[in-house]
């Protein structure tokens, strides 16, 4: 539940540190963005409970054969699924914004949010399939230390590239990208370090 909070919060903090430092167009614009980046995360955060199940499953039989394809092929399969959701939303963000009536002015710092976001989905997959086969193991707590590390480091990103470098909606979207990337690899190392039977073979 916490690791869910903490991902929402993302948009919440970029939305008080541009609304700060650049004004009411730009939070607007963050705020226009909000609702489809929240849903791009819930989905894939759903995704990543489904992989649990299926993981937490195959381990409660036993089957460490299964186990081991399984998370390999969720892997796979999710990393393929979210290139695709990241192209389709790069492609009709600014048609979206449209769809939820978002004023024509705040669209091209909507966008300029939501690229590197978009770009930035597959370390949000990665994350949460992390998540996913440590929570299988029951280690909870791994990926929640990841994500409040990333959370930390996020808010220092944030006040370096719309405050120090002037990026506004842009230099947050990248913040975003960058904190979601670090929370995915701290879990990916520790996993792959800690958890042999989770390492990809292409033969799985």
């Amino acid at each position: 539940m916490a690791s869910s909070l903490l991902q929402q919060l993302y948009n919440t903090i970029d939305s008080l540190i541009v609304g700060r430092i650049c004004g009411e167009t730009y939070l607007a614009a963050i705020g226009a963005a909000n609702p489809i980046m929240n849903l791009l995360v819930f989905f894939l955060y759903g995704i990543g409970i489904g992989i649990t199940v299926l993981l937490s499953n195959k381990l409660g039989h036993g089957d460490k054969e299964q186990y081991r394809r399984t998370a390999s092929s969720a892997l796979c399969g999710g990393m393929i699924f979210t290139v695709a959701i990241s192209l389709i939303c790069i492609i009709f963000a600014k048609s979206i914004l449209r769809l939820t009536q978002a004023p024509d002015e705040i669209i091209p710092y909507s966008y300029s949010y939501l690229l590197p976001v978009f770009i930035g989905l597959i370390f949000t997959f990665i994350y949460n399939y992390s998540s996913s086969a440590l929570l299988s193991l029951g280690l909870s707590k791994i990926p929640l230390y990841a994500l409040l590390t990333a959370s930390v480091i996020h808010i220092g990103l944030d006040i370096f590239f719309v405050g120090g470098l002037g990026l506004n909606t842009f230099g947050a979207g990248v913040s975003t990208a960058l904190s979601q990337g670090i929370s995915a690899l701290v879990c990916i190392v520790y996993l792959y370090k800690t958890q042999p039977l989770l390492a990809f073979k292409p033969k799985d």
